[in-house]
């Protein structure tokens, strides 16, 4: 999806205006980075074999599973930087709208019209393809206001309320990060401060020891 790569070139503009550098990025420190990696991961090979069949309803305790394992790295994750708590703030709570729709209603629930109004072809299967962690949306959907029912035309693409929201917090991050970069780590001598005693090496400043 193009949406979240356009909100942290967003993010990357709004603090580059405010004199914003991007070695900030480089410099903030997230935790367990490779969590959110395998759950991406996860969920693309959903989409790409969405057309296979899955005994016992696997697919749909795999994607779940996936949404938790993101989860927990946004928990993890706002409680490192406090520069960035609003920013996983708002990621988490796009997580959890999103969540919210699709346990109940067993996947990410599309509105059709939406669907046409973005331009998107016509008799579209919403439980294939790139769309394979979604289902049709209908009368008797819980939440629906909460699935992918914002057409985007400029995205060939529906979106829901809680991209929205996690949006913003990507936009966010990467402006906080680029216009507060965390500081580098200081060497020994520098946390001691100016003014504090060397440490005395062999032979200096101490006595040797008798022996016998």
């Amino acid at each position: 999806m193009l949406l979240f790569p356009l909100a942290a070139l967003a993010g990357a503009a709004s603090a580059t205006v405010r004199g914003g550098r991007l070695g900030g990025l480089a410099a903030a420190r997230l935790r367990a980075p490779g969590l959110v990696w395998v759950a991406v991961a996860i969920q693309a090979w959903l989409g790409a074999t969405g057309s296979l069949a899955w005994p016992l309803g696997g697919r749909f305790p795999i994607l779940v599973a996936t949404y938790v394992a993101v989860g927990a790295w946004l928990i993890v994750n706002a409680t490192a930087d406090v520069r960035l708590r609003v920013a996983f703030g708002l990621l988490a709570l796009g997580w959890l709208l999103n969540l919210a729709a699709i346990i109940p209603n067993g996947g990410m629930p599309v509105s059709l019209h939406a669907t046409a109004a973005s331009g998107m072809a016509a008799g579209i299967r919403v439980d294939q393809g790139h769309l394979g962690k979604h289902v049709e949306a209908t009368s008797s959907t819980a939440l629906p206001w909460l699935g992918d029912v914002l057409p985007a035309p400029a995205l060939d693409s529906v979106l829901s309320v809680g991209d929205l929201v996690m949006c913003a917090g990507v936009a966010i991050g990467v402006s906080r990060s680029m216009l507060h970069p965390v500081d580098p780590p200081t060497s020994c001598s520098e946390r001691a401060g100016p003014g504090s005693a060397p440490t005395a090496g062999p032979g200096q400043g101490s006595r040797p020891l008798a022996l016998g």
